[in-house]
């Protein structure tokens, strides 16, 4: 592979595992209710991801690919920890696994909605939200900005109200097909 193949897949990749981040995150701690264990099997199911990435369909659903890997890793897990854990039955962990691909589902089509949502603001919008949920602080923003925090919140406020009305609209369109 070559060195611009490896670093476009590599981007693809960051992206793809950051826009699904909770929800696998969500479906591991759904069935490990141990944090310290459950963030072992969180960096062990990302290895696993990146080493299966060249397998990954690119018109499938990353999260649930994401949750299936997980889910193997967590049977694993279970398989070295013996007795030391509590376990589920093999009937409940296949009902878990059914709630949590559907509630991933649901997750995903949200998060298509909100996607949709966001290219219909403008590029500096877009690029302000961006830059907040990135980890930049108001205050810098504001400074970059020309503008006071104060309007800055405000603006990140109604930003929100009218991402969330968009999304509600979404859903009712898509309800009354």
């Amino acid at each position: 592979m070559s060195h611009v193949n490896q670093s476009d897949t590599s981007e693809e990749f960051v992206c793809l595992l950051k826009r699904h981040e909770r929800r696998l995150n969500a479906c591991v701690l759904s069935m490990v209710h141990n944090w310290a264990d459950a963030d072992d099997i969180l960096q062990d199911v990302v290895v696993d991801l990146w080493r299966r990435f060249p397998e990954y369909d690119p018109s499938g659903d990353f999260g649930a690919w994401a949750c299936t890997v997980a889910y193997y890793q967590i049977l694993s897990y279970r398989k070295r920890k013996g007795r030391q854990c509590l376990h589920f039955s093999a009937e409940s962990d296949r009902l878990l696994s059914e709630e949590i691909a559907v509630v991933s589902k649901e997750t995903s089509s949200y998060h298509d909605m909100l996607h949709r949502c966001l290219d219909k603001l403008s590029d500096l919008d877009r690029g302000f939200l961006r830059a907040y949920y990135d980890g930049t602080t108001i205050a810098m923003l504001a400074k970059q900005l020309g503008r006071t925090p104060a309007s800055l919140y405000k603006h990140l406020t109604n930003l929100r109200r009218n991402l969330r009305v968009c999304i509600d609209h979404t859903i009712h369109e898509e309800e009354g097909r």
